[in-house]
């Protein structure tokens, strides 16, 4: 396999905990010197248990809820340091604010340049040889996690399988349909007995997999 390329896109913080929506606001920023003095002024976005200021220019954007502190950046080259320093500024202003846990998200893609079947290949590879995969991370154990998007009823659905943990295979599944307005959203939602054969469909779909595509009997 050739050269690999990683492109990310965006990168973001989030710290769970118990926060005050209101105190956000581009003053309270530029006040403590989480922002500098010559960014634009966002036009904040206020409800009662959100706020949010989205700096579009520098591609960074702050949404504080009353359970968590959200800083993200996204650019062609996301600066993380950036968003790593609004979000400390922010927690030092708050000071006995209290805290949960933080996660640090990045997103973008794995390019395979001049290769155009490597992505598939990759993938064959990585599922059929952990040793080696093991070995490239420098581990000595690997969980692996799988997604799947496909359409099923009109709508589109992700499935998300793994990592494995001693009590059983976990798994995220996501369904999203659109809608032309709230009459047929309203409409989905009350149907007599839908969502009861929403999760049935779901966990025969599963099952299926499972039992056919993974082998498992």
């Amino acid at each position: 396999m050739g050269d690999i390329k990683i492109v990310t896109e965006s990168f973001s913080l989030r710290v769970w905990g118990n926060f005050n929506p209101a105190i956000l606001s581009h003053s309270f920023l530029k006040g403590i010197k989480a922002v500098a003095d010559d960014v634009e002024v966002p036009e904040p976005i206020i409800t009662p248990f959100a706020s949010s200021l989205d700096y579009k220019g520098r591609g960074l954007k702050v949404i504080v809820d009353t359970d968590s502190l959200l800083v993200s950046h996204r650019a062609d080259r996301p600066q993380v340091n950036e968003a790593l320093g609004l979000a400390r500024a922010y927690l030092e202003a708050l000071g006995f604010t209290p805290t949960k846990s933080v996660s640090f998200n990045f997103c973008g893609r794995v390019e395979f340049p001049g290769e155009p079947d490597a992505a598939s290949k990759f993938e064959a590879r990585l599922l059929r040889d952990r040793g080696r995969v093991m070995s490239g991370l420098g581990v000595k154990r690997l969980r692996v996690a799988v997604q799947f998007t496909y359409n099923s009823g009109g709508f589109e659905v992700t499935l998300r399988l793994g990592p494995t943990t001693d009590s059983g295979l976990p798994f995220l599944l996501w369904q999203d349909k659109q809608l032309p307005d709230a009459r047929e959203a309203a409409l989905l939602l009350t149907e007599e007995l839908g969502s009861a054969r929403m999760l049935k469909a779901c966990e025969a779909q599963l099952a299926r997999l499972l039992k056919g595509g993974l082998g498992y009997a």
